[in-house]
């Protein structure tokens, strides 16, 4: 791709844009990717006090301002706790390039920042030890031709530190050539507008969530009442028939004793239905037998 295609097509992303302090894309993979824009950004000089939270950052060296450095600062709270960080990719807008070192190539790291400072209060002198000595990513800036587009390094381990505590997020720092011959890159601040404003692209993922024990919602039934009549049948006689009395002999004082019977028998009773609607037919009652009597003579002893 062309130098002037890739910076149109550079221009075109940069273009959609920035209404707040990101943008979400979906991707078909289930990816997705944000974008956060700088909270801070400034540079500092190892020659002069004076701080620079203005429209530019500068990074390289100067026979005049001697050292630079740029600082850079962003809020991860827009990232969703539970997604994975797959890839973090910060940009800023390359402008310009020292012509007296016609714009020479220029490796350019990034550093963690290891305590906390403000754009407005920013100085080499509270600044200029606050860089942590690991390079978590180096590119090589072009010369005049590769200007005016976006310059990009690879911040992935920086965020997953920043995010799982490793580290506090202090910001980054942007360091150039030191030292001479001069030598030096320009970008662009948040000043200068959101579109051209240093940012992170990250690539994230986000896991499907676990499902919650969400309780199914089950209709009671309603409660049929049982009957309890007693169904229509052939009833159960609930009396025990009592049976026919033994007679209970009378003691005739002298001579043979005559069994006398005592009770007449019953008839056998008539067993009861329960809720039956058919009467049973009463038995006929036993009939009674007839007394005979004995005239037995008394003997007198003389």
């Amino acid at each position: 791709m062309s130098t002037t295609a890739k910076r149109m097509l550079m221009a075109a992303a940069s273009a959609v844009i920035f209404l707040g302090h990101l943008v979400l894309a979906v991707q078909a993979d289930g990816t997705s990717t944000i974008t956060l824009l700088a909270t801070q950004d400034t540079y500092i000089n190892s020659a002069s006090a004076p701080t620079f939270g203005d429209d530019t950052m500068v990074v390289g060296s100067s026979s005049v301002a001697g050292d630079m450095r740029a600082l850079v600062q962003f809020s991860l709270g827009d990232i969703p706790e539970q997604a994975i960080v797959e890839s973090t990719t910060l940009q800023v807008w390359y402008r310009l390039c020292s012509f007296s070192s016609a714009c020479a190539d220029m490796d350019a790291s990034i550093h963690r920042l290891t305590q906390s400072w403000d754009e407005d209060t920013a100085t080499w002198r509270n600044m200029g030890e606050a860089s942590g000595a690991r390079r978590y990513d180096v590119q090589t800036i072009g010369g005049y031709f590769d200007t005016d587009t976006w310059v990009e390094w690879d911040v992935t381990e920086l965020v997953k530190e920043w995010r799982s505590g490793t580290f506090p997020n202090q910001g980054l720092a942007i360091h150039g050539q030191e030292g001479p011959p001069e030598n030096y890159k320009v970008f662009s601040t948040k000043e200068e507008g959101t579109w051209r404003q240093p940012r992170l692209v990250v690539e994230l993922y986000q896991p499907a969530p676990t499902p919650t024990g969400t309780p199914t919602l089950t209709q009671t039934p309603t409660i049929t009442p049982t009957r309890t009549d007693t169904p229509t049948s052939t009833a159960t006689a609930t009396n025990t028939p009592t049976g026919t009395p033994t007679p209970t002999p009378t003691n005739t004082p002298t001579g043979t004793p005559i069994p006398t019977p005592s009770d007449t028998p019953t008839g056998t009773p008539t067993p009861t239905a329960a809720n039956t609607p058919t009467v049973t037919p009463t038995p006929t009652a036993t009939a009674t037998p007839s007394v005979l009597t004995v005239y037995v003579p008394l003997l007198v002893k003389p």
